[in-house]
Formats: structure tokens, C-alpha cells, sequence
């Protein structure tokens, strides 16, 4: 093999990655389009449907009753309620948005566990503290299928290469979320009664 036959082996070999990569550049913002407007992802045995899940968490927060919004804006660890640095945070970042109201739920779960005694142990901790919620303390099942959309659709937006969701979405998120962990909290006063 020659120096010329070398380079036009090499040529050809590089060719179509070289041309490959040329379109998705060139195309990236048209793909990130195609990838917003996707209602679900398939990745290997996980499947994410951020939509379909948000409206049945959120049909099941309804028939659960959770607190409106304007019970929300009181919950609070700190000098701004957890709703509104929520939406704050919303405005900036949405997906951000769920992932951290997300953290909200999870620290209520753990402390309203911690207050009734609850052991905790185990990878899914909450999960396993909302069934014994459930069964204890006669909290409605229903919970535990909110809790767990929940942490679905927190799941879809930290680890989802693609995800995308907008303002109006994650709003709907944190709401039902801060519901969630309100009606956690109530626990703790229901019993103290």
C-alpha cells in the first residue's frame, strides 16, 4: 500500500463520521426542538413519560384532596416560604424546580417519620415510610401512588439526558408536591391531638 492508497483508505474511513457529526451540529437545534416536543422517552428498560405522569399525580392529588395553593405559600423552613422560592426557582430553572421541591418532600417524609417514631432503613426510604404511613397511621393508599409519580417525574428530570419541561409544568410539580408534603405534616398535629 502507497501513501496515496493509504490516504484515500483513510479518507473514505473518516468520511461518514466526519459528515455525521456535521449534521447534528448543524441540525442540534432543530433535534432539541424534536426532543421538547416528546411526550415520552424510552431508554433502554426505563421508560419517561413526564406528562402523562404529572396528570395523574396530579388527578390523584385531587382526589386525595390535598391543600390549594394558598396553603402553600405558608409552608416554610425559611424567611421565604418553600413555595416561593419554588416558583422563583421555576422562573430561572424548571427542571431544577422539581428536582428541588422534590428534596422538600423527601426531608418531610424523613422528619414526619422521625416524629412518629417511624424506623427508617432501606434505599427507598420514603417509599417504605409512606407505606407505613399508609398502614399505621390510615393514611390514604392513594398517597402512596402520589409519592411515587412523584418521585418518577424527579427521577425522569435528574437523570433523563433530554428532559424538558416548562414553567407552567413544574409549577404544576411543586403544587403537588408541597401538597404532599403538607399532608404529611398534618400527620404529626393530627396525632398530637
Amino acid at each position: 500500500m502507497n501513501s496515496y492508497e493509504f490516504i484515500s483508505s483513510l479518507v473514505s474511513s473518516l468520511a461518514w463520521p466526519f459528515f455525521s457529526f456535521l449534521i447534528i451540529l448543524v441540525l442540534r437545534k432543530y433535534i432539541g426542538h424534536i426532543f421538547k416536543s416528546l411526550e415520552s422517552f424510552k431508554w433502554k428498560d426505563a421508560e419517561f413519560g413526564f406528562k402523562k405522569d404529572l396528570a395523574e399525580a396530579e388527578s390523584d392529588a385531587q382526589n386525595l384532596k390535598l391543600s390549594s395553593t394558598t396553603n402553600l405559600k405558608s409552608f416554610s423552613l425559611a424567611p421565604k416560604s418553600l413555595y416561593e422560592q419554588a416558583m422563583s426557582l421555576a422562573a430561572i430553572s424548571p427542571r431544577a424546580a422539581v428536582v428541588d421541591t422534590w428534596r422538600t418532600v423527601e426531608l418531610t417524609t424523613m422528619e414526619v417519620a422521625k416524629e412518629l417514631n417511624l424506623e427508617i432503613s432501606g434505599n427507598i426510604a420514603g417509599t417504605n415510610v409512606i407505606r407505613k404511613l399508609v398502614n399505621q397511621f390510615k393514611l390514604d393508599g392513594a398517597v402512596l401512588g402520589l409519592y411515587e409519580k412523584l418521585r418518577r417525574i424527579r427521577a425522569e428530570a435528574a437523570h433523563a439526558p433530554n428532559f424538558q419541561v416548562d414553567y407552567d409544568e413544574s409549577v404544576k410539580y411543586v403544587e403537588l408536591a408541597l401538597s404532599l408534603a403538607n399532608r404529611l405534616k398534618s400527620l404529626v398535629s393530627e396525632k398530637k391531638k
